[in-house]
Parts: C-alpha cells; structure tokens; sequence
C-alpha cells in the first residue's frame, strides 16, 4: 500500500487520510493496482481542501473496484472537482460490496463527459456493491449531465446495488444538496 499520513489498514490502526496529497495517491495506487480481497480501514483525520487538484480521478473502477472501510471522522473534503473523462465519478468511483461509510462531509462539482458507455454519477460513491452501507454522510455540489444517457445519478450515489444498516442502530443520516450548473 502506498505511505499516507499513516495507519496499517487494521481496524484498530486505519490507514490515515489527512490532505489533498493523501487522497491523490490512495486514487492513483487502488486505479492502478488489481483488484484484491482485502478489507482495509480508512479514516480522514483532517478536513482536506482539495481545490489544488484541478480533475480529480475518481478511487476505484470497474477494473479496479475500492474494497474499504471510511471513516470520515465528522471531517469535510471541500473543492473537489471531477472533470467529464470518467465512466464511474464521485470521490468514490466504485465500492466492493459490504463497504462502511460513515461520518464524511463531501463538497463536489462533477461533470459528466460522454464516453460511449452507461455513466454513474454521486457525490460521494458512483457505483456501490451490494450491502454498502452509509451512515451521517452528507454530500453538497452539483452535477453536469448535459445531454448524455444511458445516465445513473444521485446526490449521494450514483447506483447502489443494495443499501443496508444494521437493525440495531437508528436509521443512518445521509443528505445530500445539488444545485443545477
């Protein structure tokens, strides 16, 4: 795994996520590297301006699917900008099933090119797999579709195979704020 701000990728020790440059490489080392069967932790431990990045690529494709646990840590990523050559774009490209997602607060403005191929779109994941769960997320933005289709979008994720939460914790918090461009 590439150096972050720190962490081993153990629930007890999550990998560590604390600027700009953290996110960029954690992108460009799981879009780069097959896809495998480990679960890792993450959590963010700073808000991160992500404004120095002018086209963000998204973590995780088709062919290289993100298998993870988040822990936004009440934290806010801000100033994130994904330009319009992606199939799957959010901060998330595309989650493994059985992904936590909890306590993020997300700021994005995304733009939807037209690739030839069916398109996913959210704020925080495009494409998540059966059994994501999200909890107090909140994702604020806006997403340019222009005329393209076939088109998956939400404020929040794009396409989610299957939804969960534990039955034993009160429904989970998710908002999410768009505004046309």
């Amino acid at each position: 795994h590439p150096p972050l701000s720190g962490g081993i990728g153990s629930i007890d020790d999550p990998y560590l996520i604390a600027s700009a440059n953290d996110l960029t490489t954690l992108s460009d080392y799981i879009n780069t590297t097959p896809s495998i069967n480990l679960q890792n932790y993450y959590k963010v431990t700073e808000d991160i301006d992500m404004s120095s990045v002018p086209d963000f690529t998204p973590i995780g494709n088709e062919q290289h699917i993100f298998n993870f646990n988040i822990d936004g840590n009440h934290k806010r990523i801000s100033g994130l900008r994904i330009g319009p050559n992606y199939q799957y774009s959010g901060l998330i490209g595309y989650a493994k099933a059985n992904t936590i997602i909890k306590n993020i607060d997300v700021e994005v403005d995304i733009e939807i090119g037209d690739n030839g191929a069916k398109q996913f779109a959210g704020g925080l994941v495009a494409y998540a797999g059966g059994m994501t769960l999200f909890d107090t997320c909140t994702v604020r933005g806006s997403i340019y579709m222009g005329n393209y289709s076939p088109v998956s979008v939400g404020g929040l994720c794009g396409f989610n195979a299957t939804a969960s939460r534990p039955a034993t914790k009160p429904p989970p918090t998710a908002y999410s704020t768009f505004s046309p461009r």
